[in-house]
């Protein structure tokens, strides 16, 4: 019916038509929903169906029950798969958190968050220096959270832009003073929503070639890959992808490929009883002197120390 809405050619009684389905619950919340009047144009059909959503998510955020809550957390190990009964964004503000959410697997990290919809299983990792801001959002019956919800069900990372961050950034600097308000996390909460359903279209791109070199990356961590093969991957030029991964993960791709391998050596070597050599060589790392360098210059460890570090419970299983 909203598709069917946005038809050049659609009669203003079908725009007073959905107006009336909204008011019930509307009246249940005790505000009102204007009916468009004569003089409304065509063009301005979409607009009014606007308002009348984000006037009712403003009202269902503000009522007893259905408020939003949002937190800095911090995580260390694995959590198992699991699921909710309520939407879930999760935002970086420091560290990498990998997740599997509905069998797709990805990153939350500088550039990237990800949407989790009500009722889809989920599991994380993370290591033991991160934060993230997660903020739990009510399955409500809105169509403007329906819409935002469903673009992630099969694709539930998304490119954090600058307004997105901005609201990051604003929140994380609120707690810092002064745990937010029902209110602040209610009008806070809006501007997310409405940030993510707006900021689709060109990100939508971005993201699936950015998402589709990630993907390239890690079913061939073990070879060799050069820039300019990871873009032939993807159907862009190498400028091209560059351009991207800067413009969406503010890294380059080398950069990000180099991460992705210390982080895989990482698992394998708190995880499996491989030998360093093999493991630098199952994530493309040259030889195991050049798995030693690396890891040193990330976290300043060799990889023998973080291996007994993790057999000493130092380092929890399934971390990084």
């Amino acid at each position: 019916m909203l598709q069917a809405l946005k038809r050049p050619d659609l009669s203003l009684d079908w725009l007073r038509a959905l107006t009336d389905l909204r008011n019930p619950l509307a009246q249940r919340l005790n505000i009102t929903i204007q009916r468009p009047h004569e003089h409304l144009q065509p063009s301005r059909e979409t607009a009014i169906l606007d308002i009348c959503d984000r006037t009712l998510l403003e009202a269902q955020l503000n009522q007893p029950g259905t408020q939003m809550c949002a937190e800095l957390r911090s995580y260390c190990g694995e959590v198992q798969l699991h699921c909710h009964n309520h939407h879930q964004v999760v935002l970086p503000w420091r560290g990498v958190l990998e997740m599997e959410v509905a069998e797709r697997g990805g990153y939350v990290m500088q550039g990237t968050g990800a949407f989790i919809v009500a009722g889809t299983t989920h599991a994380f990792c993370a290591n033991s220096n991160n934060q993230f801001m997660v903020a739990d959002i009510p399955d409500l019956d809105i169509a403007v959270l329906h819409r935002t919800a469903e673009q992630f069900l099969t694709s539930p990372f998304f490119i954090i832009n600058a307004e997105i961050q901005g609201l990051l950034d604003f929140m994380v600097a609120r707690m810092a003073r002064t745990y937010g308000s029902d209110e602040t996390f209610s009008s806070w909460g809006q501007l997310l929503i409405h940030s993510l359903w707006d900021g689709q279209g060109q990100l939508d791109r971005y993201r699936q070639k950015v998402e589709q070199a990630l993907a390239f990356m890690r079913e061939h961590l073990e070879q060799p890959l050069s820039v300019a093969r990871i873009a032939v991957a993807c159907g862009v030029s190498e400028s091209r992808l560059y351009a991207l991964f800067k413009e969406t993960l503010g890294q380059s791709p080398h950069t990000v490929l180099s991460e992705m391998r210390i982080r895989c050596a990482k698992r394998l070597l708190v995880n499996t009883d491989l030998s360093i050599a093999e493991i630098a060589v199952r994530t493309g790392h040259a030889d195991q002197s050049t798995l030693t360098r690396k890891l040193r210059m990330a976290d300043d460890i060799t990889p023998a120390a973080y291996r007994r570090n993790a057999r000493r419970g130092l380092i929890s299983r399934g971390s990084d």
